[in-house]
């Protein structure tokens, strides 16, 4: 199977068409995501990091059974760097293509459990290794730290991969919400650096540029105050240059090294257009790219694949562009 390049500048429309409009059975679920943030401060990292927990136990999707999921940690120098295999052949001694993952939680929350499900669902669908990478997390840890992270999970494991044999010919990169940013960052010091050549990557409703200049018409009041808790979380040196290229992918001045890549983004989400000038800068280096756009969903819907219908969708095309890039 092979990766067909859409046309530049065509974006594919996927799921139920919304009208412009969040899509009935995702906004029916507004008074469940209400009900969990009760009782929490959401404007505190820990009052949002205690809102998605209860998503996660409560609300998200629960994965399939994965033969072989094994929680283990990356050697670092000075420390390690935890991460979640999944390996879905039985015995363990097949050599298969693998995606180093970044899950979402815009660097300020989010872990092995919080995309967990998405994980799962790949790797039985795509019969490929997934590592899941733990990395750190703000405010505790501010910017570089998870960028850094990042970086030096990929290298590690490209060039020992832990928990099994791995193709280390068919690995892919990829990245959910702020793990898009920093699977992009590794994946452009990858080949800019010429440490790793990984075959493709995967950018779901990415955060691509955290200078917001892109975003910020299209955020309403909500959803600007939500960012600031992020951002500020994250880069706490107020001296810190968002448009460098090594924190805001889209703001780089070579594309042309970038393996093929897939994007995903959501009708409604505020980020969907910074997405959008990523591929168009993909397409004019030469890199072979597909988008496809969620009909009514916001930022996040990937979770709950068994509850909305473009959801599942979208899960079915990511896996559809992973099969592509890992054959």
């Amino acid at each position: 199977m092979a990766f067909t390049a859409s046309p530049e500048g065509h974006v594919e429309q996927i799921g139920t068409t919304a009208g412009g409009e969040m899509a009935a059975d995702i906004a029916a679920l507004g008074p469940v995501f209400s009900s969990c943030a009760v009782g929490r401060d959401m404007a505190t990292p820990q009052g949002l990091r205690s809102y998605e927990d209860e998503l996660v136990r409560t609300v998200w999707t629960r994965g399939p059974t994965v033969p072989h999921v094994m929680d283990l940690s990356i050697d670092l120098p000075g420390r390690s760097l935890p991460v979640r295999v999944y390996r879905p052949d039985v015995t363990g001694g097949e050599e298969l293509p693998a995606i180093i993952w970044f899950h979402g939680g815009g660097l300020l929350m989010g872990g092995l459990e919080s995309d967990d499900m998405v994980c799962r669902a790949i790797a039985k669908a795509v019969h490929c290794v997934i590592y899941n990478v733990d990395y750190r997390l703000a405010p505790e840890h501010p910017y570089p730290a998870a960028h850094d992270d990042a970086m030096l999970a990929c290298r590690a494991i490209m060039n020992d991969p832990p928990g099994g044999p791995v193709d280390r010919s068919r690995i892919v990169i990829a990245g959910y919400s702020g793990g898009g940013c920093i699977s992009a960052a590794a994946c452009h010091a990858a080949v800019s650096e010429g440490w790793g050549q990984p075959v493709g990557q995967i950018l779901l409703v990415p955060l691509i540029d955290f200078t917001a200049h892109y975003s910020a018409a299209k955020r309403s009041e909500a959803d600007a105050r939500n960012s600031s808790i992020y951002v500020n979380s994250y880069f706490q040196d107020p001296a810190t240059d968002r448009a460098d290229p090594r924190i805001s992918p889209l703001w780089a001045d070579d594309f042309s090294k970038l393996p093929p890549t897939f994007i995903l983004t959501g009708e409604l989400d505020p980020r969907r257009t910074e997405a959008e000038v990523y591929a168009r800068h993909l397409q004019s280096a030469g890199v072979p790219v597909q988008i496809a756009m969620a009909f009514g969903m916001p930022h996040l819907f990937l979770h709950l694949s068994d509850k909305v219908a473009n959801a599942k969708v979208a899960l079915d095309r990511t896996i559809v562009a992973l099969r592509h890039l890992l054959a």
